[in-house]
């Protein structure tokens, strides 16, 4: 499964529609979108291919990095927290298809502001490892 489907659906739950609506994307929105929204990247995927190939499912792992926009810090922070609770320590579900083994944060970024656009920011990375 693509790992931006898995992260979509992780991403498509009520505690976060109720802040940020339907305002979830790769990479970016288009542009004239209300805020806040959350935009999520795909930094890497790497397979972890093991011997048996041709007849076990194959491990991979990827990186996400969640970045959400907001005209407040709280509210940045509250957007984040629930992020966290959604991915972080996540393990063995079937998520989008595909059996997810584990989810963990790996980094934070900087909280920072344009200020031409008058939005917080702060990135975040989860490490996913998964069944492809």
């Amino acid at each position: 499964m693509n790992p931006a489907e898995i992260v979509a659906e992780l991403l498509d739950h009520v505690t976060l529609s109720d802040i940020v609506g339907d305002r979830i994307a790769l990479s970016q929105l288009p542009q004239g979108e209300d805020y806040p929204y959350v935009a999520y990247h795909l930094i890497s995927m790497t397979p972890k291919p093991v011997v048996s190939f041709a007849t076990a499912p194959q491990m991979a792992e990827f990186r996400v990095q969640i970045s959400p926009w907001s005209e407040t810090v709280e509210e940045l922070i509250q957007i984040h927290n629930v992020i966290r609770n959604l991915l972080d320590f996540k393990y063995n579900v079937v998520v989008a298809g595909s059996l997810v083994v584990s989810i963990r944060m790996a980094l934070s970024g900087p909280v920072s502001k344009d200020n031409a656009a008058g939005l917080w920011t702060q990135p975040v990375d989860y490490i996913v490892m998964y069944y492809e």
